[in-house]
């Protein structure tokens, strides 16, 4: 990052610079996943970079990302875990119902 005389541009790479190892290691002792907590602090530092130019720089920079990430969607696989449990309960449903259906006619 280049600071270019710009002093949000300056505030965000000494922030940077200062914190993003830190940042990192509080997401992914949050998270248990280096990768996720490594894209997490970039999304937050992405976020900063929109935001701070037009609200203007937090009173603790290095502090914003660590407190803003955790705002961060993370996977939501709810729906797809439901979708999955109830298919596995019809295919059992329709097991069982053949294999009665086959039983009742052999009697």
């Amino acid at each position: 990052m280049g600071t270019d005389g710009d002093p949000v541009a300056g505030v965000l790479e000494h922030a940077y610079r200062d914190e993003w190892s830190a940042v990192v290691a509080t997401l992914a002792r949050r998270l248990g996943d280096l990768q996720a907590a490594e894209d997490a602090a970039a999304e937050a530092f992405a976020a900063a970079a929109r935001v701070w130019p037009r609200d203007g720089t937090p009173p603790n920079p290095g502090g914003w990302p660590k407190g803003g990430v955790t705002r961060l969607t993370l996977p939501n696989n709810h729906l797809q875990y439901a979708i999955t449990w109830f298919s596995l309960a019809v295919a059992l449903m329709v097991i069982y119902f053949l294999f009665h259906r086959r039983d009742a006619g052999t009697r």
